[in-house]
């Protein structure tokens, strides 16, 4: 099946909470994801200034979204999808949909990504998509290993230019 990829629309939000409940790494524990539902809705409404799903046979297994676009024009990117969903052209393919989506939709100056430095296939990703390694937060972020650094990536709209427009 073919994925393809709509903006957020309020009947998405059921399956984004449960692929979000499949990352409690994220939460830094499940007992601190937003619940119940209600709590969930008025985060996600916080969070997410935008959001692009990716629907496999019409079920949302991945989405993009930005969080707080800053200073009028720049925001921090996320991509999630359903763990264990495996297709490796899923991850690229909603990066590369979602970047020129957000950049202009949001007119934006530059998209930010933090990346856990043991990902090195997402660093190599990004990377090839003409994100930049701006710097690393060590010891960041607490997962059940112990503490990890994140890389914090980003693309500036006239970078993005040359790959997406």
């Amino acid at each position: 099946m073919a994925i393809k990829f709509a903006p957020y629309r309020f009947e998405h939000l059921p399956r984004i909470r449960d692929i979000f409940a499949e990352w409690p790494e994220y939460w830094g524990g499940l007992e601190n994801m937003p619940s119940p539902w209600e709590d969930f809705s008025a985060w996600w409404e916080w969070e997410s200034k935008g959001a692009l799903v990716a629907l496999d046979d019409g079920i949302v297994v991945a989405f993009g979204y930005i969080s707080e676009v800053r200073c009028g024009d720049w925001a921090t990117i996320h991509i999630v999808k359903k763990r264990g969903y495996l297709n490796p052209e899923l991850f690229t393919a909603l990066v590369k949909e979602g970047i020129p989506y957000f950049f202009t939709r949001w007119d934006l100056h530059k998209l930010i990504g933090y990346v856990r430095a043991t990902h090195t296939a997402c660093i190599r990703l990004y990377a090839s998509l003409g994100f930049h390694e701006d710097g690393r937060l060590r010891e960041h972020e607490k997962t059940d290993k112990g503490r990890v650094d994140l890389i914090v990536v980003s693309l500036l709209k006239s970078e993005a230019g040359n790959v997406f427009f």
